[in-house]
C-alpha cells in the first residue's frame, strides 16, 4: 500500500470575544488508505475539513494526532531535512492557480525552483527540464518568459499541475483542483491529470465538492460531514447504492441534463454545524430527515455493511 492513514486529527484553538478560547475539530479521526496508481475522492461540503485532511497529510498543516504512513514510512516523524527529500515523491495542486504561482516570477523560474531547491542538474538542463514540463501539460516552451498574469485561469492550472510533476512524485494531493475554471475548460484539465496519472503511475487525493467530476476521476469515494468519514465505497457502488442519508443528499444535488428528465430530490436543509460546537451523537442528526433519538445520543461507527462499502449511520450501517 502506497499510504496508510489511521485517525488522522487536526484541531485548532481559536480565541474569541474577551480571550475564550475554542477547539475546532476540523478532522476527528479519520482513516484510508491509497494504493499506488488508485484515485481516492474525498467529497463534502465546505467547512466538512477535507482540505485540511489532505494538508494534514502531507504535513503542509502539522496534524494534531494519528499515524500516516508512506511506503511504511511514519512520515509525521520526519524531521525537516527527511520531509524536504520526502518532498519529491508528494506533491501538491492547489485549488487557486493564481494564488498558488507567485506573481512576481516569470513561469521559468517559477518551474526551476523545485530542482533548484533539490539541486537538480546545472541551469541550462533546469531549463530544458522547465521546456520538456511545459510540453508536457500542453504548453508552449517560449511560455517560460511570460509572467503568471498573463495566462488564462486554465493556463495557470496546467502550470501548477507542471510545478507538481517536476519531481516526478508517486503521489498528488489535488485540492479542488478544477473548481476555480470555466465549466468548458474543467474537462480538459482533468483528462490532463488522467493522462498524467497513466504514464506517470501517479496516485491522487482528490478533494472536491462536485460528485459528479469525483463520478468521472475517482476510483474509490469518502464523504466526509463535520470532520469524520460517514460513509466510504468503490465509485460505482457509491453511486448506485448510496446508504448514508448525507450521501443522498449530496448525490441528489448532482443537476441533470436533459429536459424531462425527474430525478427525486433529497435536498439537506440547514447549515453545516460549527467544528468548535459539534452537536452530540451522530453530527448530522441536525439536518437528518431520518433522524431518531439514539441519533441524538451516540456516535455511530463507520460499519462494513458490503464488501469495502462502510456507512456510518445508526439506521443505515
Amino acid at each position: 500500500m502506497l499510504l496508510e492513514v489511521r485517525d488522522l486529527k487536526k484541531y485548532f484553538v481559536l480565541e474569541g470575544n474577551g480571550g475564550r478560547k475554542t477547539t475546532a475539530r476540523a478532522v476527528d479521526g479519520i482513516s484510508f488508505s491509497l494504493a499506488k496508481g488508485e484515485t481516492l475522492g474525498l467529497v463534502g461540503e465546505s467547512g466538512c475539513g477535507k482540505s485540511t485532511a489532505g494538508r494534514a497529510v502531507i504535513r503542509l498543516v502539522e496534524p494534531t494526532a494519528g499515524e500516516v504512513r508512506y511506503k511504511g514510512k511514519d512520515i509525521l516523524s520526519l524531521g525537516r531535512a527527511e520531509m524536504r527529500a520526502l518532498r519529491k515523491e508528494i506533491q501538491i495542486v492547489f485549488q487557486d492557480p493564481y494564488a498558488s504561482l507567485n506573481p512576481r516570477k516569470k513561469v521559468g523560474a517559477i518551474l526551476e525552483e523545485p530542482f533548484a531547491i533539490h539541486g537538480i542538474g546545472t541551469q541550462s538542463e533546469r531549463r530544458e527540464r522547465v521546456a520538456r514540463l511545459l510540453r508536457r501539460v500542453g504548453l508552449p516552451p517560449d511560455h517560460a518568459g511570460r509572467y503568471p498574469h498573463e495566462f488564462s485561469g486554465g493556463q495557470r492550472q496546467r502550470i501548477g499541475i507542471a510545478r507538481a510533476i517536476a519531481l516526478e512524485p508517486e503521489f498528488i494531493v489535488a485540492d479542488e483542483p478544477v473548481s476555480a475554471l470555466d465549466v468548458s475548460i474543467r474537462a480538459q484539465a482533468l483528462n490532463l491529470l488522467q493522462e498524467l496519472q497513466e504514464s506517470m503511475g501517479l496516485s491522487f487525493l482528490f478533494i472536491s465538492h462536485d460528485m459528479g467530476v469525483v463520478e468521472h476521476f475517482c476510483d474509490r469515494v469518502a464523504v466526509m460531514y463535520l470532520g469524520k468519514f460517514v460513509e466510504v465505497a468503490d465509485r460505482k457502488e457509491l453511486y448506485v447504492s448510496p446508504r448514508h442519508p448525507y450521501t443522498q443528499a449530496l448525490l441528489a444535488a448532482i443537476p441533470s441534463a436533459g429536459a424531462g428528465i425527474n430525478k427525486e430530490r433529497t435536498p439537506v436543509r440547514g447549515e453545516i454545524p460549527s467544528a468548535s460546537f459539534p452537536p452530540a451523537g451522530c453530527a448530522f442528526h441536525t439536518r437528518c430527515p431520518i433522524k431518531e433519538k439514539t441519533c441524538e445520543q451516540a456516535v455511530p461507527e463507520l460499519k462494513e455493511t458490503a464488501r469495502g462499502h462502510f456507512v456510518a449511520c445508526h439506521l443505515r450501517a
